[in-house]
């Protein structure tokens, strides 16, 4: 298997979206680039197109997750949305939130039972519920989260 390169966008910061021919879009740095001679109208081979997702995009992909954490706790999606939104491809999406999930740096229920410690006495148990689904937790961790976390009463604040 080996795709042609469709197109080399420049962006800012030396960087360059490149596209394929099958669609599949990654953004590198102009010396990647250069370094791997990848130009357009070339044909990549598998090896540099597994290269370019494992070795180059795949760790980057994993040290953006582990700085955005750095920052802030973030849910699942949270931070499969803002990988996406920088422009990692998906395999190096899953694999850099497979990684993070495996030292527990993301955890939706921990996120959740945390959310609902700190705001459950400004908001009602319904509002903390579609706040945190809206974030990306399925509805049985909310329901958990708010069985062991809740203690706030909604008639006082009523």
């Amino acid at each position: 298997m080996s795709l042609q390169v469709m197109s080399v966008v420049p962006l800012e910061k030396g960087k360059a979206r490149i596209r394929f021919d099958d669609g599949t879009e990654v953004v590198l740095y102009k010396g990647e680039i250069r370094k791997l001679g990848i130009e357009e109208g070339c044909v990549v081979t598998e090896a540099v197109y597994d290269k370019i997702l494992n070795e180059i995009l795949g760790k980057r992909a994993i040290k953006r997750a582990m700085h955005l954490l750095e920052k802030q706790d973030r849910t699942e999606r949270q931070l499969y949305d803002k990988l996406k939104q920088n422009g990692y491809p998906e395999s190096c999406i899953e694999s850099a939130i497979a990684y993070v999930k495996s030292y527990h740096y993301i955890d939706d229920f921990r996120y959740a039972s945390t959310y609902i410690r700190y705001h459950q006495e400004m908001k009602s148990r319904q509002k903390l519920k579609m706040e945190l689904m809206a974030k990306g937790i399925g509805r049985d961790l909310v329901d958990a989260a708010l069985e062991e976390e809740y203690v706030s009463d909604d008639q006082k604040k009523i």
